[in-house]
């Protein structure tokens, strides 16, 4: 019964140092743990920040390139006009252009503008960022 006794003493004092290991252990984990929350705290606070002012950046470029597209429209439009005007008005004696059936002169355009003419501009879509 001896035998029997020591047994159960050295398993008492082996269960007994595998709890002191495990408590060291999860000390160490929980220690370990905290200290790698408190280094990203910073650096996740500033990255989410950053995400914030990039999405009112984007907004802004947004916002810039409609009012882009309005402005090409509206000079597209003056474009169509002043055409408008310049074909209607009468060829002089001078320019040597030949009228049409109407009385209208016809004028051909200069350079870039032959090729250029009867384009029109079409804007792409605003949301494509």
């Amino acid at each position: 019964m001896g035998g029997l006794l020591a047994l159960l003493e050295q398993t008492l004092s082996r269960v007994n140092d595998i709890h002191t290991a495990n408590a060291v252990m999860d000390s160490t984990l929980k220690e370990r743990l905290r200290q790698q929350s408190d280094s990203m705290r910073a650096p996740v606070a500033s990255l989410g920040a950053r995400v914030e002012q990039m999405s009112t950046e984007f907004l802004a470029v947004r916002d810039l390139i409609a009012d882009l597209n309005a402005r090409f429209k509206r000079l597209e439009q003056q474009i169509v006009d002043l055409d408008g005007a310049v074909r209607s008005q009468p060829a002089s004696p001078l320019s040597g252009a030949s009228s049409g059936s109407d009385g209208s002169a016809e004028r051909p355009l200069p350079g870039r503008a032959a090729r250029h003419a009867g384009r029109q501009f079409r804007p792409g879509p605003a949301s494509v960022l």
